[in-house]
């Protein structure tokens, strides 16, 4: 069982970083050297093992470091220690107590001795059978990608039966998590996690993923259409994923994946940034949805992966993967636990996406492709959307589905409601969690809900100026990379 684990935001439908950054040497009168020791003795050789696992590298037995990881979460005298630290009457001492804190939030509750079980058995519940042929993410590759409706059909059809199985169990991981943020003084695992009760935070993510619907029911319908006259009939959530996929491929043509790097390059010298100089080390995937940035150590050691296929999806997931691994080289904190990404991951997931924009960005595209005509652009345009379309629907479909755990005992129809709240139809099969990767860590999706509202305050900021300029890597860098994780949600969104 391997509790630190890449978080795939998908590029199979959003990316994500790795966490943990690099921990620095204590003195010895420095009151978090043990802390730190502990921290430092299992985040770096199980950091290092997964990337070893997700790109195919040979992988060590590390059960004594991943039990070391649920005891140090576990462990409450660390929690009473860094309670007493806070209070301490030197500015910085408290900082770095409250620091530690809020990454034992984040962090801690997911990885403690009562919820590591659960998890794995949600895991085991979503790979389905060993000798089944869409094993793992075997089902979850074949609707995102397959031709075959046929094939998709019947995957989903398998996404839903592991989900009956799943969902009991997910339910009984929120009653668990409510019960332990409880015995920290939070109303419930949500408040613990977002800052507002799961009652308020509902209202919040169903506020912003209104919002978010209506300003892309457009795109979503132009998509919906596109797949009526593709496959001669009305298509269903088993269809979705893959007529986004497909149509952004083929409009994206000119993006071929052995210019990324290239491609990408330019546009980070245009911010300021020179990407040779940072020697990110970049793996390709295939077969594998999504991708992960891993900051094995900050600053000097910086990796990701990816399935980083021709078209725009390819592309997309590049520029977001390659924006965490930028973040991860600009943190200027070199203290812990301030020396890594923010520990509220829709700040990261944020940035992710202020890179991923670089590819969204019309203007960006007709300059790097001036052979471009008028009407190939727009089709581009277009599929780019009618892709962000569909995975907004499924953030906030799944977030909505989490959240309503969190709020009370597992009810089906509310869950079936949920769906054709967000999608306007019911899901074909009945509820269904098949972005099903993301699961290992709980409310990940609604950091994914969240992340746009920060992505576009960043955007907002430029007023006009071009993200793609040395203006606008100077505010990316200055606001939101450079201070690593001394940056938090609420400051950032009330003083951007």
């Amino acid at each position: 069982m391997r509790i630190i684990t890449p978080l795939v935001l998908c590029c199979t439908i959003g990316c994500g970083p790795k966490p943990r950054g690099s921990v620095s040497p204590s003195t010895p009168a420095d009151p978090f050297a043990e802390i730190e020791r502990r921290y430092a003795s299992f985040r770096g050789p199980l950091m290092l093992n997964a990337w070893n696992q997700a790109v195919g590298e040979p992988t060590k037995d590390l059960t004594d470091l991943e039990s070391d990881q649920i005891a140090f979460f576990s462990d409450e005298t660390v929690n009473q220690q860094l309670a007493d630290l806070s209070k301490s009457e030197d500015a910085a001492i408290q900082e770095r107590a409250q620091g530690w804190i809020r990454l034992r939030k984040q962090d801690g509750m997911q990885q403690h001795e009562s919820i590591v079980p659960l998890t794995t058995k949600i895991v085991e519940a979503m790979d389905g059978a060993p000798d089944h042929p869409l094993h793992g993410t075997g089902a979850l590759m074949t609707i995102y990608s397959s031709d075959d409706p046929v094939a998709r059909d019947e995957a989903l059809k398998e996404i839903q039966q592991r989900s009956s199985t799943m969902l009991p169990i997910l339910a009984e991981r929120s009653v668990a998590l409510n019960q332990l943020a409880q015995s920290h003084g939070y109303a419930d695992f949500v408040h613990a996690q977002t800052g507002l009760p799961v009652q308020a935070a509902t209202q919040q993510i169903e506020e912003t993923c209104s919002a978010q619907l209506e300003s892309t029911q457009s795109d979503w319908e132009r998509l919906l259409q596109r797949g009526e006259k593709k496959l001669g009939r009305t298509s269903t959530d088993a269809d979705w994923v893959s007529l986004s996929t497909s149509w952004s491929a083929e409009a994206g043509f000119f993006l071929k994946s052995d210019a990324f790097y290239p491609l990408s390059g330019r546009a980070l010298k245009k911010m300021g940034f020179d990407l040779d100089a940072m020697n990110i080390e970049i793996r390709e995937t295939p077969g594998q949805p999504g991708g992960a940035a891993y900051d094995i150590s900050v600053p000097d050691d910086i990796r990701f992966h990816g399935h980083f296929m021709d078209g725009f999806e390819g592309a997309r997931g590049w520029f977001h993967e390659l924006g965490h691994a930028v973040h991860m080289k600009e943190v200027k904190e070199t203290q812990a636990p301030f020396n890594e990404l923010p520990f509220e991951r829709a700040l990261s997931e944020g940035v992710g996406e202020v890179f991923g924009a670089i590819v969204r960005d019309a203007a960006w595209i007709e300059a790097e492709f001036p052979d471009l005509n008028e009407e190939q652009l727009a089709d581009y345009v277009a599929a780019t959307k009618g892709l962000d379309a569909i995975v907004l629907r499924y953030n906030c479909y799944q977030t909505r589905l989490e959240l309503a755990l969190y709020a009370g005992e597992l009810d089906v129809e509310r869950l079936n409601t949920i769906h054709k709240d967000v999608f306007g139809s019911p899901a074909k099969y009945g509820a269904t969690y098949p972005m099903y990767i993301y699961l290992g860590r709980p409310l990940y999706i609604w950091e994914y809900v969240i992340s746009s509202v920060v992505t576009n305050t960043l955007l907002e900021q430029l007023g006009g100026q071009s993200l793609v300029s040395q203006e606008g890597g100077s505010i990316l860098r200055t606001k939101m990379l450079a201070p690593g994780a001394k940056l938090t949600l609420k400051d950032y969104l009330e003083n951007p």
